[in-house]
């Protein structure tokens, strides 16, 4: 055991406990275990889960669990297990950086390090081990309130200890479980055998969703709220149903996308493999978090992309300086979305259309409560003429930066990253001038793509780069073409 010893003393005292949004097996079995050795040592633990799995249930019992902590500064500490980055923490936690001491105890190899005390070994199969080891190392008695949730973390981390980061030490510390209390048929029978009907329809309708591509080797699902709600399911209840794909003979990697319980536009990725290719380094490009900050270091991002969503910030400012931090110098921004028409003939029009059609239609097709809600989100857009400031601002000065000679060498490095991803066919826009070197360097590339000119209708106080007379523009176009 190689436990760091500047862990001990923050285990005593006021102890806020939490992990990532989706808690599986390890991340609930860690953090209750890692409770009940707060609480043997003296110590007050706390432990926040949004939505605890029904599965999980069982082990509830005798821990002072709650849906939201507003004030972590009221805590001695705070613990986050199996957690690869705050972006991943659950929302449930907030003022999480006014921590007195943020601690992190972690087994995944890709990640972000967050925590004032870190203690990550990619080595252990399970964040539970690690806990285990904790217990050991602090001198505490095994009790089993400490041993049943431990036994749960190793259990579903482990594939019921099949899969090959099973080892000596994970199969030592299992035992240690066993002997303290353990029960592995209590933990058998409420995971993996005590599933309501519900869910299990749910699985039958996400298993007509199975997908099988690149020669057998690749293998997708999906859940949208729609089927859950037609089975009277619910989406915590698709814990595991990814291992159905991973199953399958050939599969070496297997994805699952799950639509948001709560918010319809959010999907969620769950990745596995069988070991032969690093899905956790695929999941690490994925990230999470507040748009007014942003889990990104500065200049990082080459392009950003927002459509439909402005209307869902409460204050576009600190969102608009935030896009521009981490956009990297000669990077672009594009952002979509619907405003209220200012002639009173053409809005009421608009509203007849917007208010009332779209809400029908939609809530037909698809989610009828996101519908019902387009409309009324509209009306937090600020003026034109404030969103035309933060262009003039912000936005143009960048793009207006850009030469020709820019121009081709964005365009070569974009159809780099397009290939290698696996992306050869492209539908884009550029900027007012220099759409022709877009499209000579874009040629040798072999990526195919149908370029568009940006034609700039403004008053005329942009920047030289981006100014040109309607006609101009429009006859730049169909030289273009």
């Amino acid at each position: 055991m190689n436990v760091p010893a500047n862990l001990l003393p923050h285990l005593s005292g006021r102890v806020l406990i939490a992990t990532h949004a989706t808690p599986d097996g390890d991340a609930v079995g860690s953090a209750l275990g890692l409770a009940a050795l707060v609480d043997a040592l003296g110590g007050r633990s706390q432990v926040v889960f949004p939505k605890l799995p029904g599965v999980f249930d069982y082990l509830r019992p005798g821990h002072d669990i709650v849906e939201r902590v507003d004030a972590a500064s009221a805590f001695d500490a705070v613990f986050i297990v199996d957690c690869g980055s705050a972006a991943q923490v659950a929302d449930g936690v907030a003022s999480l950086p006014a921590a007195p001491v943020l601690a992190v105890i972690d087994h995944h190899r890709t990640r972000e390090p967050f925590g004032q005390v870190e203690w990550v070994d990619a080595t252990a199969s399970a964040t539970g081990v690690l806990i285990g080891e904790l217990a050991m190392a602090a001198g505490v008695t095994l009790t089993p309130a400490i041993a049943r949730p431990l036994w749960c973390a190793i259990l579903t981390d482990t594939g019921s200890f099949r899969y090959s980061s099973t080892d000596g030490r994970t199969l030592r510390v299992g035992a240690l479980m066993l002997e303290a209390g353990a029960d592995p048929w209590e933990a058998a029978q409420s995971i993996y055998e005590s599933f309501e009907p519900e869910r299990q329809r749910l699985l039958g309708l996400c298993l007509g969703t199975l997908d099988v591509r690149c020669d057998g080797r690749v293998a997708s699902m999906h859940i949208t709220r729609e089927m859950a709600d037609a089975v009277g399911a619910t989406m915590d209840q698709s814990s595991g149903f990814i291992n159905y794909a991973r199953s399958i003979a050939g599969v070496e990697i297997a994805f699952l996308v799950r639509q948001d319980e709560e918010i319809a536009d959010l999907w969620r990725v769950a990745f596995r493999s069988r070991g032969t290719h690093p899905v956790d380094a695929v999941a690490a490009r994925f990230a999470q978090g507040d748009a007014a900050a942003l889990p990104l270091p500065d200049a990082s991002l080459d392009a950003i992309v927002c459509g439909f969503a402005l209307r869902n910030f409460t204050a576009l400012p600190p969102v608009f300086a935030e896009l521009v931090r981490v956009l990297a110098p000669g990077g672009r921004i594009a952002l979509l979305d619907v405003d209220r028409p200012p002639s009173r003939v053409v809005a009421a029009g608009h509203s007849f259309y917007f208010d009332r059609v779209v809400p029908r239609i939609g809530g037909w097709l698809s989610d009828r409560a996101a519908y019902a809600y387009l409309p009324r989100s509209t009306s937090y857009l600020p003026p034109e003429a404030e969103l035309l400031a933060w262009l003039r601002e912000r936005v143009w000065p960048l793009e207006a930066a850009h030469t020709d000679d820019t121009l081709r060498v964005a365009t070569r490095l974009a159809a780099a990253e397009l290939l290698a991803g696996g992306t050869t066919t492209v539908l884009t826009m550029e900027t007012v001038h220099g759409t022709d070197a877009v499209c000579e360097a874009l040629v040798p590339t072999g990526l195919r793509a149908i370029v568009g000119k940006c034609l700039m209708d403004a008053d005329g106080d942009q920047p030289a780069r981006l100014r040109q007379s309607a006609q101009a523009g429009i006859n730049e176009t169909l030289a273009l073409h």
